[in-house]
């Protein structure tokens, strides 16, 4: 909360407070909030009488930073090891290149441990706000359109159920599920299975590509809420959710990554 007592000392903010701040409150960025009476803050700055009145002065204090090109968090900064890769010249060649260090991953699967679909299902939900439904829903997996997974364990298509439902969307929502044009045994049979399968459990979802300029290599999960705001996480497969199969994933959080989305899907 290093931001919070420079805020109330009168300091100005630094990049840290900045980012610091809107992770902490990504609501700064939005102009249609309803907030509760409170006084709570008073003793620290009696000049506020509402909430909106605090509000607007953190958004003033923040809009003044701006994060330079060659900026890397305190943390990533004071790396201990002599060997840090941020330490590096390639680090530094490669920063205009999106290059990102993950700090938040979890680990799961392996032959005598649960398989990873439930630790998945937890991170998804930690990640997405409750209050915040989906308008789209981005998935980079290009094993999607097949229910087996490699080793031969099924469920992909129960598992796409479970993270939609994940997500909080229910069976009367209306959303957009962008998947990979260039698929994996990605037969018009197999589209139309999967297709059929979660229009069953959501009458109301939208099929689309994303565009065929984008490749990637990773399984991406993101979310387009109705805000605007974009989350996500990264992962195995959706039909590897069920194997024993040892797996890392984590939650999309950084800017960097957040803002390299934002321009990749629009």
């Amino acid at each position: 909360m290093d931001w919070f007592i420079r805020f109330t000392l009168g300091l100005p903010a630094r990049v840290e407070d900045a980012a610091a701040l809107r992770k902490a409150l990504p609501e700064l960025e939005s102009r249609e909030l309803r907030l509760e009476h409170r006084r709570y803050f008073w003793l620290f700055h009696p000049d506020f009488d509402t909430n909106e009145e605090l509000l607007e002065a953190l958004r003033r204090w923040v809009s003044k930073v701006e994060t330079p090109d060659d900026f890397w968090p305190s943390d990533y900064r004071n790396c201990p090891s002599n060997n840090c890769p941020l330490r590096s010249n390639k680090a530094r060649a490669n920063r205009d290149d999106g290059l990102s260090i993950a700090r938040f991953m979890v680990a799961a699967g392996g032959p005598k441990a649960k398989p990873p679909k439930d630790t998945f299902l937890d991170l998804v939900r930690r990640t997405h706000p409750e209050n915040d439904p989906p308008r789209e829903v981005i998935l980079t997996d290009p094993y999607i359109y097949s229910d087996v997974s490699e080793d031969g364990h099924e469920g992909g298509f129960p598992n796409l159920v479970a993270y939609l439902e994940a997500l909080g969307i229910s069976a009367d929502d209306t959303f957009t599920l962008r998947t990979t044009p260039s698929p994996k045994r990605g037969t018009v049979t197999a589209k139309r299975n999967l297709h059929r399968h979660l229009k069953a459990q959501f009458k109301n979802i939208q099929f689309k590509d994303y565009s065929p300029q984008l490749k990637f290599h990773d399984r991406f999960y993101v979310v387009r809420h109705r805000s605007g705001k974009i989350k996500g996480v990264f992962g195995p497969s959706i039909n590897g959710l069920t194997s024993d199969a040892i797996v890392l994933m984590g939650d999309i959080d950084e800017l960097q990554p957040l803002r390299k989305l934002e321009a990749w899907f629009g």
